[in-house]
């Protein structure tokens, strides 16, 4: 595996382990599930915004698919070409469970589901980050982990506001 410092300007493919495969199939079983709430929200006739009852699921969802733009910028400056085309689907994936959500609230077990899914990447992705003091952008070690813990927040926040 590379660092983004020993990383070339040039396309590439970086060697993610086992760790870095299995966080991101789990965190792709949550994408799948966006899109397929998406497609399942294609009937809709309407956006709900105000009588949203999982409106601040929704805002927060919405605030996460904004957050995913920033990772397009960072995986194209290291060229690797796994990460990249994650972090487009990625961006997509939270993008489709937000339209899917607006159109649709009745959908919350997708967007449940989808919160797990992430949640338990990131619990892998921290083994990861603990067994390979793989880090980026400047990060430490010990800021990647509390990145990763926040994450984990934001997606159980998001589940408890479905819940409720």
């Amino acid at each position: 595996m590379q660092s983004e410092a020993a990383s070339s300007k040039q396309w590439h493919v970086a060697n993610w382990g086992l760790l870095g495969w299995l966080e991101t199939a789990v965190k792709g079983i949550g994408i799948l599930l966006a899109f397929v709430a998406f497609v399942d929200s294609l009937g809709a006739d309407k956006f709900i915004i105000g009588d949203n009852p999982h409106l601040a699921a929704v805002i927060l969802l919405g605030l996460l698919a904004l957050g995913m733009v920033a990772p397009l910028g960072l995986r194209y400056i290291q060229k690797e070409i796994i990460s990249m085309a994650y972090a487009v689907f990625n961006f997509l994936g939270h993008a489709a469970l937000f339209l899917a959500l607006v159109r649709q609230p009745d959908q919350e077990i997708y967007a449940i589901l989808f919160g797990a899914a992430y949640i338990i990447g990131e619990i892998i992705k921290q083994r990861f980050l603990t067994t390979t003091g793989y880090t980026e952008a400047g990060q430490s070690p010990k800021a990647m982990l509390n990145f990763s813990r926040g994450v984990i927040a934001a997606y159980a926040l998001l589940i408890i506001l479905v819940l409720i």
